[in-house]
């Protein structure tokens, strides 16, 4: 959200549905929460209800972060990403207002899904007031709180929380949204954790696995061998999973069992194949 002298505040609604850990570099301080990013680079949009030069002064604003990043914004007409809206009392702030209490707008994610990075589902932005500055200030602004970036204490950067018409989109809000976006939107299908207990006469293991990637998997397949004999214990298929979704599944044999290799079995291209095994040993 900015407001004039002008406060520049965010208004945002984030569900994160499993917590946020460190991935593909140190997660920079920046963003509400750590590696928020859309699940493409192509991030879609739609403009309601604005005035036609405040709609030009968005598009501006659309344009310019697409220049200085990777990220594309694409026009739509329906099922966007991204909503921009205008609120009906939009009006000029004038010189003689007072600017440390006129809100300008509001910007934020509606709510995230994943592990490893927080997978924008939605983004909204209100413009509420319009503004002197030549450049998009505000409009950046808002759509900078949308994409998942929090306000500065630097004065000179365009996402402190007052607006001042010199203000700058800084570079190390560019580098961060270049190094998120220049990661492969893929999922990642993650053995979370094994275990093999014995319960009465049973050997029990429990599987837990997640998708800690950017993008939805496709279906899979997990495979429980006995690694002392090299017998197939199990072996179970399982639906798709979006970003940060997981399973548990337990499976008893009746038999002696002191170690279990699972592997998950993919058919799709992942962020890092390497965390699709684990091994268990019987917990005494």
């Amino acid at each position: 959200m900015i407001t004039m002298r002008f406060l520049l505040a965010a208004v945002f609604l984030i569900a994160v549905f499993l917590p946020s850990a460190l991935f593909a570099g140190e997660p920079s301080m920046l963003q509400f929460a750590p590696n928020m990013r859309y699940e493409d680079k192509v991030i879609t949009y739609r403009i309601n209800d604005c005035p036609r030069y405040k709609w030009m002064d968005i598009e501006k604003a659309f344009n310019k972060i697409s220049g200085l990043t990777p990220v594309f914004f694409n026009p739509v007409i329906r099922d966007e990403q991204l909503v921009v809206n205008c609120s009906p009392a939009l009006k000029k702030a004038k010189k003689g207002d007072d600017y440390g209490v006129v809100e300008m707008g509001r910007g934020g994610p509606r709510y995230t899904l994943g592990e490893h990075y927080n997978i924008i589902v939605g983004g909204e932005v209100l413009i509420e007031r319009d503004h002197d500055c030549s450049e998009p200030l505000v409009e950046i602004h808002e759509i900078l709180h949308a994409m998942g970036y929090k306000h500065s204490s630097d004065p000179s950067s365009i996402l402190y929380p007052m607006l001042d018409c010199s203000q700058t989109i800084k570079r190390e809000i560019l580098d961060d949204i270049t190094r998120l976006y220049n990661i492969s939107g893929l999922p990642d299908l993650v053995i979370k954790s094994v275990t093999l207990k014995k319960v009465s006469k049973d050997y029990v293991i429990r599987v837990e696995a997640v998708n800690s990637g950017m993008t939805e998997s496709a279906p899979a397949k997990i495979i429980i061998k006995n690694t002392d004999t090299g017998e197939t214990v199990a072996d179970f298929a399982f639906g798709s999973l979006e970003p940060g979704a997981g399973f548990a599944h337990t499976v008893k044999a009746n038999y002696e069992i002191k170690t279990v290799e699972v592997e998950l079995k993919t058919g799709f291209e992942e962020m890092d194949k390497a965390n699709n095994k684990a091994k268990a040993r019987l917990e005494r």
